[in-house]
């Protein structure tokens, strides 16, 4: 018996037989492009085609896991109509005179790279949304077919990572958990596997060897274990402890809707933090009292272009809407520090590790007290933002 040991983001136990999912290997070339005019087209004309696979990922994905977790394919949609990247791949042909395919492999490498150096974990998982853009604009470009069909008996899926288009493909009846040798527990493979309750690690790392292809294996979700080739003494342990935890998630359920009530008498409140909608809908589904901190910043991370006052006013709405009577605490932007926005342009900050960043420009007179701003979630209007 192997065990290995990765990040978990569900607790739960699942067997089944290893099934490494393999992407294929490009050796993008660059051309000249004979004609300028046609090259763009044909890369405008993949980009829409892009934007039209996506949105019928959107609705997949809505029906899987909701709407809240579909809206990074929402997020992918808007980053191909974004003016900057279309800017981006026309200048790389009109002025480069570059193919389509090494312009969309040039650019997407750019982007993914700026994204990657960053010492924010939420925004390196970005770069993973631009790589799969990438990788959908080559697919149409090349005419390749989208790889990897999952065998028809129940496996746990193998991977360096999985980024969001494949992570919802891929048909959940048969997937019993994820071992990922790399990857992240704030990427939407993790998000979607704990909104879905699918066991999942994460890096793992490289031990996790091809070798084990098609062998049994065993996660759990409670230890970040896996255990490969597992012997009769661990299956029967970890199926024993497999069916006492999914008593004791029953017994919770009971709970719900009940006051948070010390044996003395005393009432307590329970919030949570939100990072964005699914977070938001995790924190009704689980009985929160409210949201404690709504991270509003989390709107301009991962992104090449401001978000408008619509997308803004949307996301406050739909927080609001989704907690209902109950209260919602929104932080104003936090940027800075580890949390870079480049579109931004902001003068170069002084960079303190615990204090965040202290900007060098004398500050503004202030008419009101600097902080969070409590909203009820009664309130639909735009007033009250910091």
């Amino acid at each position: 018996m192997i065990t290995l040991y990765g990040k978990s983001v569900c607790q739960g136990i699942c067997i089944g037989k290893l099934f490494f999912y393999r992407r294929p290997e490009r050796n993008i070339q660059l051309r000249t492009a004979k004609n300028r005019d046609a090259e763009w087209r044909r890369m405008d004309e993949t980009r829409k085609e892009a934007c039209i696979q996506l949105q019928r990922l959107h609705e997949s994905a809505a029906r899987q896991a909701g709407a809240e977790n579909a809206e990074i394919f929402e997020m992918q949609k808007m980053l191909l109509e974004d003016c900057g990247l279309v800017k981006s791949l026309r200048d790389l042909i009109y002025e480069q005179g570059v193919n389509a395919e090494y312009a969309v492999k040039t650019a997407g490498e750019k982007t993914a790279q700026m994204l990657f150096s960053t010492e924010d974990a939420y925004i390196r998982d970005r770069a993973r949304d631009v790589q799969d853009i990438t990788e959908r604009l080559l697919n149409l470009l090349l005419g390749e077919d989208e790889p990897n069909k999952l065998p028809e008996e129940p496996c746990i899926v193998v991977s360096d990572d999985l980024m969001p288009s494949e992570t919802v493909r891929l048909p959940k009846g048969k997937v019993l958990g994820f071992a990922m040798r790399g990857g992240s527990v704030t990427s939407h493979t993790a998000i979607l596997a704990a909104v879905l309750g699918i066991p999942a690690l994460f890096e793992i790392g490289w031990e996790l060897s091809e070798k084990y292809e098609g062998q049994k294996a065993i996660i759990d979700g409670c230890t970040g274990s896996i255990y490969i080739q597992p012997d009769q003494r661990t299956l029967v342990m970890m199926q024993d402890k497999d069916r006492r935890a999914k008593n004791h998630r029953n017994e919770l359920l009971h709970l719900k809707g009940m006051e948070n009530v010390t044996r003395d008498g005393r009432k307590i409140k329970i919030f949570a933090n939100a990072g964005g909608l699914a977070d938001v809908e995790s924190a009704w589904e689980n009985d929160a009292g409210g949201i404690g901190l709504l991270r509003s910043e989390l709107l301009y991370l991962g992104r090449i272009s401001e978000p408008d006052e619509e997308t803004q006013f949307d996301f406050y709405r739909q927080a609001l809407e989704r907690m209902k009577d109950r209260e919602v605490i929104i932080r104003t932007m936090d940027i800075g520090a580890d949390k870079q926005v480049p579109y931004l342009e902001r003068p170069q900050p002084t960079m303190n590790s615990k204090c965040g960043w202290t900007d060098p420009r004398p500050a503004p007179p202030r008419s009101r007290p600097a902080g969070c701003y409590q909203w009820k979630s009664a309130c639909h209007c735009r007033s009250g933002s910091g």
